[in-house]
């Protein structure tokens, strides 16, 4: 047999053996979280979580571990069709274990503005002249014109589309991060590393249904244009139309993607036209159809300025060290840190590459260095506004893309690089789950919301954690006095007791949230020191509803 009839049978064979090993990978992953009944965690750490998976599940990962790194080593009889599904079902395993495990869609965040878009196809009406009851339709509508689309054409309920939109955003999200990688000239073993470290960065969970999930999608289509070597007609059509889509779907990313490319085109000539025009389309929306969103904007630039306000970072429940009473939760909060600490790890390492062989670089990687720094000192501009303490996720978010890229471009035969992609998987569930306790969506909690959505209206006051499954019910009450404990109001938030306010609601997901973020249950714990106060009025075991006797 010669050489190149043995390299094909080996190739065969190493194709056989890895499309059987994901089959089985996958069949695992079905059994290891499939269950008869949603499964209902009520310990406000990782472990509970954890606890829902069978072996299966981890033995299916492990496997899928297994063909990664056997791709990755056996380059040469490796195939773009086997990385593909191997980076794709990676990301379906890690990101994905809700949509089978639970029977609701997660993070209570994804059911506003859903309502909004609830209230639109069922009243076939939209008035143009208030923003009630359509507030995030008249500043963002993209979302809402992608939920209509697909449900009127589908036929897929709303309920359907939240629920499922995880599963189809990682599947997307995956083929252009390989769209990404082919404008930049990876190798298969580039961008299989790439997908990997890129995928295990998204532990923050921003890809539930929301405008900014959508967004992501769209902003990875503007780098693998802008990253070109070559930029034709056809990548500047795809560009103003995914840039169009982007500004009306979500500001913030719009904004960073056209600072950055504003940045970049001071180095690369032939990007200043496109980002002279994408400049004059983000302003002319929001200074004009979008006012609100500009204001606010210009009022968090210049009082952030005022007030030297621009750490941001530790202030979240995520990063601070205020409530770690258990080794669950130091655990959670300290794999959270090494994920920002590795990027930061990854952006040294190819600037110390970069300077120690620049004379024997290629142009190609010179210009993706220059281009890929003013890339990212555009996001971090992003620090000069507040966005309450959600700007470091986005922050993390936009700049990981490019960040991985950059380390890949410059390191990606060494096995210490597999390693770091292995660890930073593990680290992944205590990093995304730790905080799935309140993150998940209770039947019970969406049963007690309408319940409390039908009492409160504009000029009734309540206490409720998670007022977005209120509003999914009744967008229209929006403007409903509403008393929120959340980090990004601060400690001296807590101070203000729920008996000022007319309905408490408690659940079982507000108890973990508390219990997560501040390491005690102020709601209950009112409840429970003034139980003359109030009177209960609704209770389904897991959620309660209380009217204020004073009130």
């Amino acid at each position: 047999m010669d050489e190149t009839s043995a390299f094909k049978l080996k190739a065969r064979r190493m194709a056989v053996v890895v499309s059987t090993s994901l089959l089985l990978s996958f069949s695992f992953f079905l059994l290891g979280t499939f269950s008869s009944s949603a499964a209902v965690i009520r310990d406000a750490n990782f472990i509970s979580f954890l606890t829902c998976l069978n072996p299966l599940y981890w033995i299916g990962l492990a496997l899928v571990i297994a063909v990664l790194v056997a791709l990755w080593r056996f380059e040469a009889y490796n195939t773009g069709a086997l990385s593909l599904l191997a980076v794709m079902l990676l990301g379906v395993m890690l990101l994905s274990i809700p949509v089978l495990l639970q029977k609701n869609a997660p993070f209570y965040v994804s059911y506003y503005p859903a309502g909004e878009v609830q209230t639109i196809l069922q009243s076939h009406h939209i008035n143009m002249q208030s923003e009630l009851p359509l507030i995030t339709y008249h500043y963002w509508p993209g979302l809402h014109l992608f939920s209509a689309v697909n449900i009127l054409v589908s036929g897929v309920s709303l309920d359907f589309l939240l629920k499922y939109i995880p599963l189809l955003w990682v599947v997307v999200f995956t083929l252009e991060t390989y769209v990404v990688a082919k404008h930049l000239n990876f190798s298969l073993r580039q961008w299989l590393l790439a997908a990997w470290l890129i995928l295990v960065a998204q532990w923050i969970g921003q890809y539930y249904y929301s405008a900014q999930a959508i967004a992501m999608l769209m902003y990875l289509i503007i780098l693998s244009v802008i990253f070109s070597s070559k930029i034709t007609v056809r990548h500047s059509l795809i560009f103003f139309i995914t840039i169009i889509s982007l500004i009306i779907t979500h500001s913030l990313t719009a904004f960073s993607a056209i600072l950055s490319i504003i940045l970049v085109s001071l180095f690369r000539k032939r990007l200043r036209t496109i980002a002279l025009a994408s400049f004059v389309l983000f302003m002319s929306y929001y200074s004009y159809i979008s006012i609100h969103v500009f204001n606010v904007g210009v009022h968090e630039f210049v009082g952030k300025l005022l007030q030297f306000d621009f750490n941001t970072f530790w202030k979240s429940s995520d990063f601070s060290n205020t409530s770690t009473s258990n080794l669950s939760k130091v655990i959670c909060h300290y794999a959270k840190m090494i994920f920002p600490a590795s990027f930061l790890m990854m952006v040294f390492t190819s600037t110390w590459y970069f300077i120690k062989n620049r004379k024997l670089l290629p142009k190609e990687k010179i210009n993706l260095y220059y281009c890929s720094l003013l890339w990212l000192v555009g996001i971090g501009i992003l620090l000069m506004y507040k966005y309450g303490t959600e700007m470091h996720y986005r922050i993390y978010l936009y700049a990981s893309v490019i960040i991985v890229c950059l380390f890949i471009s410059h390191v990606s035969r060494s096995p210490a690089v597999i390693a770091l992609a292995v660890l930073l998987t593990v680290l992944f569930f205590p990093a995304r789950y730790g905080t799935y306790s309140y993150e998940q969506t209770l039947e019970s909690e969406l049963t007690g919301s309408k319940f409390l959505a039908h009492i409160v209206d504009p000029g009734v006051s309540f206490a409720y954690q998670f007022p977005s499954y209120v509003w999914y019910h009744e967008p229209g009450d929006l403007y409903a006095p509403l008393l929120l404990y959340a980090p990004q109001f601060g400690e001296g938030n807590l101070k203000v007791n729920p008996g000022s306010v007319t309905y408490i609601a408690d659940s079982i997901q507000s108890h973990n949230y508390m219990d997560y973020a501040y390491g005690f249950d102020k709601i209950s714990g009112w409840i429970s020191q003034n139980p003359g106060q109030v009177e209960i009025i609704y209770s389904n075991g897991s959620y309660w509803a209380y009217k204020n006797r004073t009130s």
